[in-house]
């Protein structure tokens, strides 16, 4: 599949320098680079027009449990987050007056 954000370059003058910008039922959608609307062309027509050398034309389809599988085994590291997550819930529970407080009694006890 070409990368979304690759640029490719027409075979003929006629046709605009393209942008990859996604695929949709399997055709690739091109955004052209200097101005006009996206537009779609499937694989045959993509290689006819564009210079695609050194890409993989041909879309993947779309495989739920592949997905699930991918996303399923991952692992996330949440106890970090959960503990900012309270800290900033507690600070901002608290008044500016408290934490002017709080920073006053720490500075004193530093002492």
């Amino acid at each position: 599949m070409i990368p979304i954000g690759t640029r490719l370059d027409p075979r003929s003058k006629a046709d605009p320098a393209a942008t990859v910008v996604g695929t949709e039922n399997g055709c690739h959608i091109l955004a052209p680079v200097e101005f006009g609307s996206p537009f779609k062309l499937d694989s045959d027509a993509l290689v006819e027009r564009y210079d695609t050398t050194g890409h993989k034309v041909s879309i993947e389809p779309f495989d739920e449990a592949r997905e699930y599988m991918k996303f399923s085994t991952e692992k996330f590291d949440r106890g970090n987050k959960l503990a900012d997550r309270r800290q900033k819930a507690q600070e901002a529970e608290s008044t500016p007056e408290d934490q002017f407080r709080a920073a006053a009694e720490a500075a004193a006890d530093a002492q």
